[in-house]
């Protein structure tokens, strides 16, 4: 029984096949007897093809330049240069009223002569009490040598029973006397330091160095008052500075840097910088001494930080050019192309004119009145090209995706009369 329903079973599905292989067959006689469909069709193009990082940046000095400040602060009494002229290593740039600080300067020099004079005299002191103290102890020194000859001569005598006992006990006692004094002499040159102020000269001492220290300073502060260039070039205020003007202390005020040395520093989408690398070319936009396609710079640093901007983590990246763009100054802004990848004379299309299938990316491609599907290999996309690397050669036609009808199966199709390019 179970036999007999698996051959009717069987039997079913023949008659099914049967029915739908001709139905099959019907339906794409019916299609190609039946009108074309009208598609529109674009051809493949050879060009170039680029993949970039848009950005746009701030044009300034490279780190080259010299940043200007004012490490005291005040108001300026005279600027010696104008805005953008030349300067040279150690002209004079602009002078900040010093008047208070040659008061002090004058003050602090009266302060210092006076400790100094106070250690000098002190030390003074000291020095003529030891040259005295050596006077007598050089003088002592020469007795007791001739006493203790004295004492030998003596002590042979009364030896020899020629020189009485009183006699010698008279010599002994003045080379022991002559001995008591040069002792005391060294003992009084080894502690003259105490008897005689030796502490008072060393703070006297230090009030000169914490006075002289205070000295430099202040001559310091006030030759900072005249403000000159470190470098040669192109000298540029960061604001307005002129006579009467107030500066704050070590706040930029002006920059000096060669006039082509110049670099442009742009923000990167943290979500693109994995694709930027150090020597990227980079192509800039609305420079009219410089073509968008050329590339006029590199990319010559990368910071390890991110900075937020509306919503965006940032990654600075500074581009150096490689020749100075004509009338190009810094502060102005400018659009750039940082060229992640290129490909020279490759077949291109649009992107929308790759559909996918699963993952393989094919075409509809127009062959001869019929729409056929064509896997084809991409490269290089920009965002609204894509490069064919294989499946596509020059002006081959695809068909505009659209029509759900086109399977690329060999359907009829005839070109609309509006197609862009046929």
């Amino acid at each position: 029984m179970e036999g007999k329903r698996r051959r009717n079973t069987g039997r079913l599905l023949l008659k099914g096949l049967a029915v739908a292989v001709p139905a099959a067959a019907a339906l794409v006689y019916l299609q190609g007897r039946g009108a074309p469909l009208e598609v529109r069709v674009i051809s493949a193009r050879e060009g170039d093809i680029r993949e970039v990082v848009s950005v746009t940046g701030r044009v300034d000095y490279a780190d080259t330049a010299e940043t200007l400040r004012s490490e005291t602060g005040g108001e300026v009494v005279y600027v010696y240069v104008k805005d953008g002229g030349t300067v040279n290593p150690g002209q004079e740039i602009l002078k900040i009223d010093d008047e208070q600080m040659k008061l002090q300067v004058a003050d602090l020099e009266i302060a210092y002569n006076g400790a100094l004079n106070e250690y000098n005299r002190l030390s003074g002191e000291m020095e003529d009490r030891t040259r005295e103290i050596d006077r007598q102890a050089e003088i002592a020194g020469a007795e007791l040598e001739k006493l203790l000859g004295d004492y030998e001569d003596v002590k042979y005598f009364y030896e020899k029973g020629i020189a009485s006992k009183e006699s010698l006990d008279t010599a002994y006692l003045a080379l022991k006397t002559c001995k008591i004094r040069l002792e005391g002499l060294v003992e009084a040159r080894n502690s003259i330091g105490k008897t005689l102020g030796g502490d008072n000269l060393k703070v006297a001492e230090k009030r000169v160095e914490q006075a002289g220290k205070r000295l430099d300073a202040a001559r310091k502060q006030r030759r900072d008052c005249l403000v000159a260039a470190g470098k040669a070039g192109k000298i540029n205020f960061l604001f307005d500075v002129s006579s009467g003007s107030l500066l704050k202390p070590l706040v930029p005020f002006a920059r000096i840097a060669d006039p082509e040395d110049l670099v442009l520093t742009a923000g990167v989408d943290e979500t693109d910088i994995g694709n930027v690398r150090v020597g990227m070319k980079v192509a800039f936009k609305d420079v009219p001494s410089m073509p968008e396609q050329e590339a006029g710079g590199v990319v010559s640093g990368i910071s390890s930080s991110t900075r937020p901007l509306e919503g965006f983590n940032l990654v600075e990246v500074t581009i150096k050019f490689k020749n100075h763009p004509a009338g190009l100054r810094a502060g102005g802004s400018l659009v750039a192309d940082i060229i992640v990848s290129e490909s020279k004379n490759t077949v291109r299309i649009p992107e929308w004119a790759v559909l996918r299938n699963s993952t393989i990316p094919y075409v509809l491609k127009y062959i001869n009145g019929r729409a056929e599907k064509r896997p084809v290999k991409t490269g290089i996309c920009n965002g609204i090209d894509v490069e064919i690397l294989d499946g596509l050669g020059k002006d081959d036609r695809v068909i505009m995706p659209g029509d759900a009808r086109l399977k690329g199966r060999g359907e009829r199709v005839m070109i609309s009369r509006d197609s862009g390019n046929s």
